[in-house]
């Protein structure tokens, strides 16, 4: 019972607590309500105030900034008509200003004075901007200097691999305005009239540099110039002429000279016959009417031209933004593309003229240009790649055309070799080596030694199905030996037709010789007659069989002396000196005599007039006919000559066997 009573007690006490705390937060309560009625007006108030006092702020600042726009026209009209040359930051600086004016005053008051104020004063800052822009780059926009080009252009035959400074096309400080100046007037303006300046100013210096270049080298090389004299069948030999003393090519004329050099080492290196040498070959009639097509400059022209457009396109990077620099570029490049063209077009217009007078030698200056474009293609493919495809394919074109030209000048070659068969020939009277054989063998040469082989390969390849879809270096040796087999199948006949004109069958034979021999050591000099047997694998036999055969047929201009020697009318008796011999054997005798010195005579005259130019020929046919007459004649002068047949021993015997040795090592003097 006490415990419940406390517990009655205990919750008296919480109750009269909780009436307490109930009352003093009811009356906390009511404090607070009050306050925050008396509050709340004042923090309100106190907002409005602050609001107000930001849009004052900001209406002062607006104001300031319109007022800003309303004075700029006054504050860089000076900057303006002063121009940007002399601080073209502050300059792009007030441009960047009244650009800001009127952008406001087109948004806010597109009807007002100011704005027709700010607009007119940029038009004329822009007028002045492009100006200066055209001004700055003209007037530091010069062509690169000759001796520049070459010397980047190297010493050695290797295609060099450096770049062209664009330093050297304008100066640091120049580029860096220009750039700066060419940025702003992209951003801000509609009208690109400054990248038509820079593409035809930097179009004029690039075409001045190959210019320039074309004519340094002209004038460089025009006392050792390749020429090619006229011939009345396939062309002369390619000679060079030097007008004043020859000096050590310098570092910036390598590409020319090393050209005419590798042509004249060519010509003296493998000539087969001295040139000096008395009844050597002639080049013809027309001797003195020269081709003279000048390719050495060219290709300089085109390896610059490759050096000076990558010049150009970094110039182009650091000076124009990014999506104009292709169109910019591909006007730029136009006018020296077409120089190359022009040019190019120049020489394939002389060697087509020249071919057309059967000059075929001409052609061989093509396949230099072809050889160095391949060697530049992919470079120009990359260097036009940003280009109309017109410009791509421009030199590519042109390439094509020297192709075709040079396919059908080849084909002509045979053709007109052909067809100079029926032609009524000049035949040389010592039947030495005919100019026909010796141009055409010239020309096989050249077309081989020089390197331009598998050129050469790839056009007679691309003409002949079997040899056009299986391509490469090999099937081009391929076609090229078959090329070759023609002509000297065609040549071979050529030859024999001519021989039927004489009527001395020794000369005839002497004639064959020669060519046929001049032909052999020809190909195996120049390292032809491997490239020949891929076609015809028994060229060299079929050469030696020729040449034994014509031999043979020489040694029959003998037979009549071989007869006298033979002694086939035997004397009456047998006899030994001192016998006495009867006259009808002292008549034989002398006759015998007689009939051998008219005849030895006859051929000595006819052979002496002979020329065999190959000194190894000359020499071999002399020794067989000695060998063949001289034993003979030795016999025959010992068996006569101590009989007493006549007292006029000198009248019937002329000649001792030195005599006959010396008179037989006396034929086909060149210098008789």
């Amino acid at each position: 019972m006490d415990n419940i009573m406390m517990l009655k007690e205990s919750l008296a006490k919480c109750d009269t607590i909780t009436k307490n705390v109930v009352t003093t937060l009811t009356s906390f309560e009511d404090r607070l309500l009050r306050l925050e009625e008396t509050i709340l007006p004042v923090y309100e108030e106190t907002g409005i105030l602050q609001r107000r006092q930001q849009n004052i702020e900001s209406t002062l600042t607006a104001l300031d900034h319109a007022l800003n726009f309303y004075n700029v026209a006054k504050e860089v009209d000076t900057v303006i008509r002063d121009g940007p040359s002399d601080n073209l930051q502050q300059y792009l600086g007030a441009m960047e200003r009244l650009h800001s004016s009127i952008q406001y005053f087109t948004e806010n008051n597109p009807g007002s004075l100011e704005l027709s104020a700010v607009t007119s004063l940029q038009s004329k800052g822009r007028e002045c901007l492009e100006r200066e822009f055209r001004v700055l780059l003209s007037r530091h926009s010069k062509a690169v200097a000759s001796v520049v080009i070459l010397d980047l252009l190297g010493l050695d035959d290797e295609l060099p691999q450096d770049d062209l400074d664009v330093n050297v096309h304008l100066p640091e400080k120049v580029i860096a305005d220009l750039s700066a100046t060419s940025l702003w007037l992209i951003e801000h303006m509609e009208r690109s009239d400054f990248l038509n300046a820079y593409s035809t100013i930097r179009s004029e210096a690039f075409y001045r540099s190959l210019t320039s270049l074309r004519d340094h080298q002209k004038s460089n090389s025009g006392s050792s110039r390749l020429c090619v004299p006229a011939s009345p069948a396939v062309g002369g030999r390619i000679r060079t002429t030097k007008e004043t003393p020859t000096k050590r090519a310098s570092r910036r004329n390598y590409l020319y000279q090393s050209i005419v050099k590798k042509a004249s080492q060519s010509l003296s290196k493998h000539s087969l016959y001295p040139l000096s040498e008395p009844g050597r070959l002639k080049t013809g009639v027309l001797d003195e009417e020269m081709i003279d097509i000048d390719v050495g400059p060219y290709l300089t022209i085109i390896f610059a031209f490759v050096k000076l457009a990558q010049s150009e396109i970094m110039l182009l990077a650091q000076v124009i933004p990014d999506d104009h620099q292709g169109a910019v570029f591909d006007k730029l490049v136009q006018k020296p593309l077409n120089l190359v063209k022009e040019e190019g077009e120049a020489i394939l217009a002389s060697v087509k003229r020249a071919v057309s007078k059967q000059q075929f030698i001409a052609l061989l200056n093509i396949f230099p240009i072809l050889e160095r474009y391949r060697q530049v293609k992919a470079e120009i493919d990359i260097t036009l790649e940003s280009c109309s495809s017109i410009s791509r394919n421009s030199i590519a074109s042109l390439m094509t055309h020297f192709e075709r030209v040079g396919a059908q000048a080849l084909e002509e070659f045979i053709q007109n070799l052909r067809a100079e068969t029926e032609k009524q020939p000049r035949l040389p009277k010592d039947g030495t080596v005919h100019e026909v054989t010796s141009n055409v063998m010239f020309f096989l040469e050249h077309l081989w030694e020089m390197d331009y082989g598998n050129i050469a390969g790839n056009i007679v390849a691309a003409q002949d199905p079997n040899y056009k879809a299986a391509g490469g270096d090999g099937e081009n040796k391929k076609a090229l030996a078959a090329y070759f087999t023609r002509i000297l199948s065609t040549l071979g006949l050529n030859l024999e037709n001519k021989a039927e004109i004489y009527n001395d069958t020794c000369l005839k034979a002497i004639f064959m010789l020669n060519n046929y021999n001049y032909m052999l050591k020809s190909l195996q000099r120049s390292g032809l007659l491997d490239l020949v047997k891929l076609h015809n694998p028994e060229i060299a036999n079929h050469y030696g069989t020729q040449t034994r055969q014509w031999r043979k047929q020489y040694s029959q201009s003998w037979a009549h002396l071989l007869h006298i020697l033979q002694d086939t009318r035997a004397l009456s008796i047998p006899y030994k000196p001192p016998d006495k011999v009867k006259d009808k054997d002292r008549q034989l005798i002398k006759d015998k005599f007689a009939t051998f010195n008219k005849e030895f005579e006859e051929i000595s005259r006819s052979q002496k007039r002979l020329a065999i130019p190959d000194q190894e020929l000359r020499d071999s046919l002399r020794a067989e006919n000695v060998e063949l007459i001289v034993s003979k004649y030795d016999v025959f002068l010992k068996k006569y000559s101590q009989l007493q047949f006549t007292k006029n021993l000198e009248k019937y015997i002329k000649y001792t066997a030195n005599n006959v040795r010396e008179q037989l090592n006396s034929f086909f003097d060149t210098t008789a």
